[in-house]
């Protein structure tokens, strides 16, 4: 069901974002800060890490860091490798 006040709908939708070949910048959800996908890959890090300490470095199962994340546990090795993401030693 969609519902409207004033009998109007308004769809408030992002504009077009320019690519270029080395990154793709655009404004955060205030407008301010810009986010490059070098910062994207960080933050990607830094969740995946949240995720295996959370879970105490489980990978696999359905109370792993993979269920979690909500993606394959294969998916989240190959991510750990591409990030680099490691249990640190004790």
């Amino acid at each position: 069901m969609i519902l409207a006040r004033n009998g109007k709908l308004q769809f408030n939708l992002p504009g077009p974002v320019p690519v270029d070949n080395r990154a793709i910048s655009v404004p955060d959800e205030n407008g301010k800060e810009e986010l490059s996908l070098d910062e994207l890959t960080v933050r990607e890090r830094e969740i995946v890490a949240a995720a295996l300490r959370r879970t105490n470095w489980k990978i696999y199962g359905t109370d792993g860091a993979a269920a979690l994340l909500r993606i394959k546990p294969t998916t989240l090795v190959s991510k750990m490798k591409r990030l680099n993401v490691q249990k640190a030693s004790a």
